[in-house]
């Protein structure tokens, strides 16, 4: 059974809206998602990640002033459905213990798919591997590509 809902990370999104590896399967698996009517979720602090990254490319001269602008809008187009912390701040408080994070940007997604009972998609593969190796509980699925992996407990 394919699942109904998803959680996504800042990571994941960013493939959507700049090409690099992994675009490709992000975007497959966003159309998947849509036609299936799969509903994603992300905490509200996605907002301020993916948009202070374009920025840092549009700094950087990563990104075109133009190239910028356009993918915070095809950012702000995405059918999120975005959660205020409040119901599992404590949760990604606890996972940020577990794993050993200084902060719990991370963890709020993972508390969020787990309040949800959903995988959480990301690209973060430093943040996968901690999880990997600190939480024996959760299971990695990698994607076809290698640039993203779901974890589910």
């Amino acid at each position: 059974m394919k699942p109904t809902r998803v959680c996504v990370d800042a990571s994941f999104v960013l493939k959507a809206l700049v090409p690099e590896v992994g675009t490709d399967e992000v975007l497959s698996l966003l159309s998947a998602w849509r036609r299936e009517g799969t509903v994603l979720f992300a905490p509200t602090l996605i907002e301020y990640e993916v948009v202070s990254v374009l920025r840092k490319y549009v700094f950087r001269n990563l990104l075109t002033s133009e190239e910028g602008n356009h993918a915070r809008i095809l950012f702000s187009s995405l059918p999120l459905d975005l959660q205020p912390p409040g119901v599992f701040l404590p949760l990604a408080w606890k996972l940020a213990e577990q794993l050993s994070l200084a902060t719990i940007y991370d963890p709020c997604y993972l508390a969020l798919s787990e309040k949800l009972v959903c995988p959480l998609w990301t690209a973060d593969m430093r943040f996968v591997n901690s999880v990997a190796v600190s939480s024996p509980g959760y299971k990695v699925a990698r994607g076809r590509s290698g640039a993203v992996s779901s974890l589910t407990r």
